[in-house]
C-alpha cells in the first residue's frame, strides 16, 4: 500500500505542477477553468449571501456547497484543486477496499493501481468542475454504502450518498443503483414481502419523480438534442439526423421526461440509432480530434480493459449482490448517457472507469491462473 501511495503523489503532483497551462497559475499550481466553471463559482458566492441557486445551477448544488465552502475557509479555488487531488487518494483506498471485498487481496492492489495511474481521471482534479469531486465521492458512497453497518453509520452513509447525488445532475444513478442494490439483498434473504412492499411504494412515487425529473430536464436543450440527432457535442458536433424530421409532441404533454419518451415511442428505431453511436463514442473514449497518440494510447488500453473486465465480471463472488449494486450504477450511467449524447471530451465515461479497472484486475488474474495451470 504505500508503493501505491507514492504512485499516487507522484501522479498528483506531476498533474498539479506540470498538466496544460491553458489557465491562470497560482502558487504554481496550475488551476483550470471550464466553461460552467464561473457558474458554480457564481452559485457558490451566491450561497454565502443566502441566495439559493434556480434551476441550472441548482442542478449541481452539492458542488456549490463545497466550492462555498472552500471560499468561505479563506482556501479558495486552490483550496478546492487540493481538495479534489486528496478526494482521489481516500477513492483509491475505498476501491481497493470494495475489490478485497468482492474477490481478493491481489485485484484490490491491481484495480486502485489502474485508478492510479490513469491520468485520463485525474486531470479533472485541478478543473473547477464537478468531475473529479464527483468520481470520487461515487466510490466514496459505494464503498460505505457496501461496509458500513448500524444506526449511526448509516446516517453517516445516508448523507455522504445524499451529497454525492447533488453533485452532478447524474447523481441520481447513485440512488437507483443503491435502491436496485437493496431490493436484489431483501429478495436474496427471503424477505419477499419487502420486496412487495417496495413496490408498491415505488409505483405511488413514480408521479412525483417524473414530476422532479422533469423539473430538473426544464432549461436543459436534451429535446432540442433529440431532434437534432446529437452524438457528441462540442464546438464541431456529430449528428445522425432522422430523414423527414421528429413529430412534434401533444400540446397536452408539458413534462419535458414524458415528451422524451413519447418521441422515443413514435420512433424508437431513431432512438436506438443515436443511441447506440452516442454509446460508441462513450466507451471508445477516442475523437476525432484528439491526437492520434492519444487515440490510440486510449484504444489499446481501454479495450483490453474491457475485454478483461467481461471475463471478471462473470467470475464467481460471495457478495452477489455487491456486484449488481456496481453494475447497476455502470448501466444507469450509459442509460444516461444513451439518452443525452456523449460529452465532447470523454468525462461521461470517467466515472465507470474504477468499475471497469475493478473487474478488469479480476480478470486479470483469471487469466493469469488459466495459462499457469498445467494441463
Amino acid at each position: 500500500m504505500l508503493g501505491l501511495g507514492a504512485v499516487w503523489l507522484a501522479v498528483q503532483v506531476g498533474l498539479l505542477f506540470f498538466g496544460p497551462r491553458s489557465s491562470h497559475i497560482t502558487s504554481h499550481f496550475v488551476i483550470r477553468h471550464g466553461n460552467d466553471s464561473w457558474r458554480y463559482l457564481n452559485a457558490a458566492r451566491g450561497l454565502l449571501e443566502g441566495k439559493l441557486p434556480t434551476r441550472e445551477p441548482l442542478r449541481s448544488l452539492g458542488y456549490d456547497f463545497f466550492l462555498a465552502f472552500s471560499i468561505w475557509t479563506g482556501i479558495g479555488e486552490l483550496g478546492a484543486v487540493l481538495a479534489q487531488a486528496a478526494m482521489t487518494a481516500l477513492a483509491a483506498f475505498c476501491l481497493y477496499r470494495i475489490a478485497r471485498r468482492l474477490y481478493d487481496h491481489r485485484t484490490g492492489l491491481l484495480a486502485t493501481l489502474l485508478y492510479i495511474v490513469y491520468a485520463d481521471i485525474h486531470t479533472w482534479n485541478s478543473y473547477i468542475l464537478t468531475e473529479s469531486l464527483f468520481i470520487s465521492m461515487v466510490i466514496i458512497s459505494l464503498f460505505l454504502v457496501i461496509e458500513w453497518r448500524g444506526w449511526g453509520l448509516t446516517v453517516v452513509t445516508s448523507l455522504v450518498v445524499l451529497f454525492t447525488s447533488i453533485v452532478r445532475p447524474n447523481g441520481i444513478i447513485l440512488i437507483g443503483s443503491i435502491g436496485v442494490y437493496a431490493l436484489y439483498s431483501l429478495w436474496r434473504a427471503g424477505k419477499y414481502k419487502s420486496v412487495a412492499g417496495a413496490a408498491v411504494v415505488m409505483a405511488v412515487a413514480a408521479p412525483l419523480v417524473i414530476y422532479i425529473i422533469g423539473w430538473m430536464m426544464l432549461g436543459y436543450p436534451i429535446l432540442d438534442l433529440y431532434r437534432e440527432g446529437n452524438v457528441i457535442g462540442g464546438p464541431q458536433p456529430m449528428t445522425v439526423t432522422m430523414p423527414g424530421g421528429l413529430p412534434t409532441p401533444p400540446q397536452g404533454i408539458e413534462n419535458p421526461l414524458l415528451q422524451y419518451l413519447w418521441l422515443i415511442g413514435q420512433e424508437p428505431g431513431h432512438f436506438l440509432r443515436l443511441a447506440g453511436m452516442r454509446l460508441w463514442y462513450l466507451f471508445i473514449h477516442a475523437r476525432p480530434y484528439y491526437s492520434f497518440s492519444h487515440n490510440v494510447f486510449v484504444l489499446l488500453t481501454l479495450v483490453p480493459a474491457y475485454v478483461l473486465a467481461v471475463w471478471g465480471l462473470v467470475s464467481r463472488t460471495d457478495y452477489p449482490a455487491e456486484k449488481v449494486l456496481l453494475v447497476s450504477i455502470f448501466c444507469m450511467q450509459i442509460f444516461l448517457v444513451a439518452l443525452n449524447r456523449a460529452s465532447v471530451d470523454g468525462r461521461h465515461l470517467l466515472v465507470l472507469l474504477p468499475i471497469v479497472f475493478l473487474f478488469a484486475s479480476r480478470g486479470a488474474w483469471r487469466l493469469k491462473e488459466m495459462t499457469l495451470r498445467p494441463s
